[in-house]
């Protein structure tokens, strides 16, 4: 297996000695797509943390605000796109959106992403973005078309720069492949170029011998072509190349097999437990074991719950942004009202998990009565449902008087 190297305009082949890479855009690429951890930390984490969308609540409370449900019926086929940022935010470092009105039809709105190398920004000496050109390229559309965010653009608010890690320099975040790099070049190249020489070669050695005439009739120079040939024999084509000299000699080319196996998946653990040093997802997450396979398993998949609700908190801001988008273009309600984001869950709570949750609501209801709020609305504002337990406190005293 080999791919091309753009940096340095030539094919490569993988191997074990690989490290160090470039860290240049397009090498992120290839590895953000061919490898799959790679992909999970940038796109993986994003829909499992918010996957599911959100709704929007009053601040402190599970009540819906009044336009939720006309907002989500907007997301429905809006969601994918407003997630793309965020997926190229963790890739690239950084990524532009925008929302726009269609010039043809000034009913639809549009939300749009751009990454990196789509959009050309220009800060003012603060690092602040203060216009941009970006260029849509979206597969299906025979045409790129340009656009241009102005000044007025980006004060109106309906232009922002997504990045959310540190600010070295001018609008400079941090890749989330970054820190990670050599790691999961490592994994990746270590299950493609084992898997692919174990196939081949059987995990053996390569071994090959010369008549003893070919090697008196040759120059040194010759044998050192003939070694060289043989040690690229196998790893792409089955073609070894035979020096000139030794044409009509008979040369025996074999793999001799390797008794003692490698022990890949000690290596493999070794990777995944530094991978989970790094980025502080748990090394189960990252070995794939499912909770219940392995003693613990409650406190891995707890520890992972812990990173998508670090993800679910920097990424609140973005998300309300969007939202009071929606607010002003269909005007809704005042753009300075408060609203919490709650993001819905990957997986359904358990019932002991409701159990608590109800618990809490209800401490916070009694707080909301004690400060001279009634029953029903203390619950109403927690979003319980009170009809259902007052026809049963009903049905109660209906009991005791019979």
């Amino acid at each position: 297996m080999s791919y091309y190297n753009p940096e340095v305009n030539y094919y490569m082949r993988e191997g074990l000695f690989k490290f160090g890479q470039l860290f240049t855009l397009r090498n992120m690429r290839y590895t953000y797509h061919r490898n799959g951890f790679a992909n999970f930390l940038c796109k993986g984490l994003v829909d499992d943390a918010v996957g599911n969308g959100f709704k929007c609540t009053k601040p402190g409370t599970d009540e819906e605000m009044h336009w939720n449900k006309k907002l989500q019926e907007k997301l429905e086929k809006d969601y994918s796109e407003i997630k793309l940022p965020l997926y190229w935010q963790r890739r690239d470092s950084k990524s532009l959106m925008a929302f726009m009105v269609d010039k043809e039809d000034d009913s639809k709105f549009i939300p749009r992403a751009f990454a990196v190398d789509q959009y050309r920004p220009k800060y003012n000496e603060f690092g602040d973005l203060v216009s941009a050109v970006a260029k849509s390229k979206i597969k299906g559309y025979p045409t790129i078309q340009d656009h241009n965010f102005s000044e007025e653009d980006i004060k109106a608010d309906t232009v922002r720069e997504i990045i959310f890690e540190r600010r070295d320099q001018v609008n400079e975040g941090l890749s989330e492949l970054e820190a990670p790099w050599d790691v999961l070049y490592a994994i990746y190249m270590l299950v493609s170029h084992s898997a692919y020489f174990v196939a081949r070669a059987g995990g053996g050695q390569k071994k090959i011998t010369v008549p003893e005439t070919a090697i008196n009739d040759t120059g040194t120079s010759v044998i050192d072509d003939l070694v060289e040939s043989a040690a690229h024999y196998g790893a792409a084509h089955d073609v070894i190349v035979v020096p000139k000299t030794l044409a009509g000699q008979e040369v025996e080319f074999e793999v001799v097999t390797v008794n003692d196996s490698m022990k890949w998946m000690e290596i493999f653990d070794i990777y995944t437990f530094v991978l989970a040093t790094i980025t502080g997802i748990p090394q189960s997450t990252w070995k794939g074991l499912v909770p219940g396979q392995l003693a613990g398993a409650k406190v891995n998949e707890e520890s992972y719950q812990d990173v998508l609700r670090d993800l679910q908190a920097k990424f609140n801001t973005y998300f309300k942004w969007v939202v009071r988008q929606y607010l002003k273009f269909y005007k809704w309600g005042s753009l300075e009202t408060e609203f919490d984001i709650s993001f819905i869950p990957r997986k359904p709570m358990s019932e002991d998990e409701e159990i608590a949750l109800t618990g809490k609501k209800l401490d916070l209801a009694q707080k909301y009565v004690s400060i001279g709020f009634s029953r029903e609305q203390a619950l109403m504002q927690v979003g319980i449902e009170f009809e259902g337990i007052l026809e049963d406190e009903e049905e109660e005293e209906e009991m005791i008087n019979e």
